[in-house]
């Protein structure tokens, strides 16, 4: 019998809420930013601070067009909060574990939002199947580490805030 404290519950389901934040919004903030365009001023080496200062100017002039399209900042502010989740959950869960299993569920979550959203083509179907059901076992093995160490160190203090699975 396997028991799994609320702790660690909460901790699965927030790495599941960044990825499901981040990667359901990369498809729109990329689409968006296919339709609108981006320019590109980039400043010379031999800058002198006038156009610096024209540049800086010119670079936020071009940031507060794109957040005034809603194509694009809905899927940022999305995309952004959880950047604060994943935050939230790096005060608790070491960073060897959280960094792996946000990007992983990310990368799942893009590429099916992409597929089912966008019908975006992929040349070899079956490899992104094996891809992800290769995802989906090293987060398990992941998640899997992180519970025995947690359930040895709750044996070892005698917590009582577990859940019977």
């Amino acid at each position: 019998q396997m028991y799994v404290s609320i702790a660690t519950m909460r901790s699965i389901a927030a790495y599941l809420l960044v990825g499901i934040l981040w990667g359901c919004t990369n498809p729109f903030i990329k689409q968006a930013q296919s339709l609108i365009g981006t320019t590109n001023s980039r400043p010379t080496e031999k800058t002198s601070k006038y156009n610096l200062i024209v540049t800086i100017c010119s670079q936020i002039t071009n940031l507060c067009i794109l957040l005034s399209d809603r194509r694009i900042f809905f899927p940022y502010a999305i995309n952004q909060s959880g950047s604060l989740v994943y935050y939230y959950l790096l005060s608790s869960e070491p960073v060897s574990v959280a960094n792996p299993v946000c990007n992983s569920v990310t990368f799942l979550f893009t590429a099916i939002t992409g597929y089912i959203v966008f019908d975006e083509a992929y040349q070899y179907p079956f490899l992104l199947l094996i891809g992800i059901v290769c995802v989906i076992y090293g987060i398990y093995l992941c998640v899997d580490s992180q519970l025995l160490d947690s359930n040895e160190l709750e044996n070892q203090l005698g917590n009582d805030t577990k859940v019977n699975l």
